[in-house]
C-alpha cells in the first residue's frame, strides 16, 4: 500500500487498520527488510486484518534468531517506533507471517497465470501453486519481449499489455501478447515492443527474441520498463561479451560484432519511458497513450537485415567507424542523422528520448 500514495505516508497504517478487509502480501526478497511494509504487516497482525502471502522466486522466511535480533537486523524501524508500533508487536507480526500458507507464483508467471491467481485470491485460497498453462500468440500481429528470467520484467510487461488493450481493441489482431519464453515469434507478427530492464542483453532467449527480429525485419519500439538500464553503446556491447551470444544457438553463424550491430540498431529508435513499479496512474496512462500511437501509425524502427554472404555472415548498410545507421529518409542527410542520434540522450517525463529533431 505504500506505493499507493508516495507523497504522505502518515494515514498508511490507519489505512490498513480500518479500511483494509484482505492484505496481499507479495512475499519478496526483501519484503521483511522495508520499514512500511513491515508496519503494515504489524498492523493487519494487531488489527486481525485479514491476509494472503504470495510466495514470490527467491523469497525467504525469517529464522527465530533474525526475528530476535529484528531491531539490529533491519536499523531504520524508528519511522514505525515513532507511529506507536512496539518492538514485541513487530516480532509477533515477523514471526506470525513467515510461518503462514502461501500462494507460490512461479517465475514467468503469463496472462493465464496472473488470472488464475486473482481467482484464488477473490476465492479465499491461502495457499496452492498458481497455474499458468499455454498461451498462445498465434493470431496476434503484436508482441512484447521481455526478460522472462527477471519477475519485475514479466510483471512490467503483463501491465503493459492490459494497458494497451483499449488503445488497441478497435482490432483483435492488434492486441499485443507477452511473447513466451523459448518461443518462436509467429508469422503473423510485424509488431514488436521491446521491454528492457537490466540484465536483458546478457540472457540468451532475450537476445534470441531480439535476432528473430533482426531476421524478419520487424517493426521495433523499444520500451524501458526500469530506470537502471543504459541504452548500450558500442563499447558497452563490447565489454559485454556478446561472444557468447554470437556462437549460441540463437545467434547462429553471426559474429559477435553483428550481435552488437543488431542491438545496438533497435536502440537507434525513439524509446518510451514505462516505469510501473514507481509511475502513477495517470504517467502510466500518459506513457501507454503514447505507445498505443506508436503502434497505431507504425511510428517504429524496423529491425537490422541484411543479405547473406558465404559462410553464412550478414553485411549490414552502416557506418562501421561510427556505428550508425545510415539514414532510411532520404531527405535527412546522414550528418544531421548522425549528430541527432549521437551523444547522450535524456528521457522526457513520457518517456520519449529527447533530441532536437522531430519525433519521426
Amino acid at each position: 500500500l505504500d506505493s499507493d500514495n508516495l507523497e504522505s505516508l502518515d494515514s498508511l497504517l490507519e489505512y490498513v487498520a480500518v479500511d483494509v478487509q484482505t492484505l496481499v502480501v507479495l512475499c519478496s526478497r526483501q519484503l521483511f527488510f522495508r520499514p512500511w511494509c513491515i508496519g503494515e504487516m504489524t498492523t493487519a497482525q494487531n488489527n486481525n486484518v485479514d491476509s494472503v502471502v504470495l510466495d514470490l522466486p527467491g523469497s525467504q522466511s525469517l529464522d527465530a534468531q533474525t526475528i530476535e535480533n529484528f531491531d539490529s537486523v533491519v536499523p531504520d524501524l524508528e519511522c514505525l517506533l515513532d507511529s506507536g508500533i512496539r518492538m514485541e508487536s513487530i516480532r509477533k507480526a515477523m514471526a506470525a507471517f513467515s510461518a503462514k500458507p502461501r500462494i507460490e507464483v512461479p517465475l514467468g508467471i503469463n496472462a493465464l497465470g496472473a488470472d488464475h491467481l486473482v481467482s484464488m485470491i477473490t476465492k479465499g485460497d491461502k495457499t496452492g501453486v498458481v497455474s499458468c498453462g499455454a498461451l498462445s500468440c498465434e493470431a496476434t500481429k503484436t508482441v512484447i519481449i521481455a526478460d522472462s528470467s527477471n519477475l519485475e520484467a514479466s510483471a512490467a510487461a503483463h501491465v503493459l499489455q492490459r494497458l494497451l488493450i483499449p488503445h488497441t481493441i478497435h482490432d483483435a489482431s492488434e492486441i499485443p501478447q507477452v511473447l513466451p519464453t523459448g518461443v518462436e515469434i509467429p508469422k503473423v507478427v510485424d509488431k514488436v515492443l521491446i521491454l528492457c530492464t537490466p540484465g536483458c542483453l546478457e540472457q540468451t532467449n532475450f537476445v534470441a527474441d531480439i535476432l528473430q527480429v533482426s531476421d524478419r525485419g520487424l517493426l521495433v519500439l523499444p520500451v524501458i520498463a526500469d530506470v537502471d538500464f543504459r541504452v548500450p553503446t558500442r563499447a558497452a556491447m563490447d565489454a559485454l561479451d556478446v561472444s557468447t551470444l554470437a556462437h549460441s544457438p540463437c545467434g547462429g553463424s553471426r559474429s559477435a560484432s553483428d550481435v552488437s550491430l543488431i542491438i545496438c540498431h533497435l536502440f537507434k529508435e525513439i524509446a518510451v519511458s514505462f516505469n510501473p513499479k514507481s509511475a502513477t496512474a495517470s504517467v502510466l496512462d500518459a506513457t501507454v497513450a503514447r505507445v498505443g500511437q506508436r503502434l497505431n501509425q507504425r511510428r517504429m524502427r524496423q529491425g537490422l537485415t541484411g543479405a547473406s554472404e558465404a559462410g553464412g555472415t550478414k553485411k549490414f548498410d552502416v557506418d562501421e567507424e561510427e556505428f550508425n545507421v545510415l539514414p532510411a529518409r532520404q531527405d535527412m542527410p546522414s550528418s544531421k542523422w548522425r549528430a541527432a542520434f549521437s551523444g547522450e540522450i535524456a528521457v522526457d517525463m513520457l518517456g520519449a528520448f529527447s533530441t532536437n529533431e522531430p519525433e519521426d
